[in-house]
């Protein structure tokens, strides 16, 4: 893994960021024992982000997998921070707590 940040870093290469939720992998187990981690990231060269300067991540939900697929946009941030484009993403570890059984 250091051979590959060294890597990344003499080609000046730049994550390109996300918006929203910053994990992209989880351990699938339920709180006070999930793991979250943010495992994956879109990298670019200064050249193409000189290009595509409104680029960023969003990540997509999955039920098939334990790390969440990443897309691409090239258009602009208020894209997904428009109301109609939000998605509600449920948590099971939220039963354990009894507030939210009132909630739901």
């Amino acid at each position: 893994m250091d051979n590959f940040r060294q890597v990344v870093e003499d080609c000046g290469i730049v994550n390109i960021g996300y918006l929203e939720f910053p994990f992209t992998w989880c351990n699938n187990f339920i709180s006070p024992h999930s793991t979250r981690a943010r495992l994956d990231r879109a990298l670019s060269g200064k050249d193409w982000k000189d290009c595509y300067p409104d680029s960023w991540v969003h990540h997509l939900s999955t039920n098939t997998s334990d790390h969440l697929p990443l897309h691409l946009i090239l258009g602009t941030k208020s894209q997904i921070l428009s109301k109609a484009t939000r998605r509600f993403h449920f948590e099971q570890g939220w039963f354990l707590y009894n507030e939210s059984k009132l909630v739901v």
